[in-house]
């Protein structure tokens, strides 16, 4: 599925998320890390403070491919009850 497939009607809202603390890994390239337990906690809490401000719901969550966006977006997506959309093109590009 496409971005462009998306519902068209009405005026939209557009949130921005940057995925939770990820676990660290020495000579492992940021965009291969997972989610640290407390990166864990912070998806879960974040998810509960959406439910509670985005009204109407929100009807899909993208995600980058990367596996600490993706389990970000499925934590969030679980507790919103809507699916994720992992959209390549949206990764973390090579840092120095």
């Amino acid at each position: 599925m496409s971005l462009t497939s998306v519902r068209a009607s009405g005026p939209r809202r557009v949130v921005l998320v940057k995925h939770a603390l990820p676990r660290l890994e020495a000579g492992v390239a940021a965009r291969h890390w997972r989610l640290a337990a407390e990166g864990e906690r912070q998806a879960r809490q974040l998810a509960r403070e959406l439910r509670q401000l985005l009204s109407p719901r929100p009807f899909r969550i993208v995600s980058s491919p990367e596996s600490k966006a993706t389990r970000t977006a499925e934590i969030v997506a679980a507790e919103l009850g809507v699916e994720v959309t992992v959209q390549l093109g949206l990764e973390e590009l090579d840092r120095p």
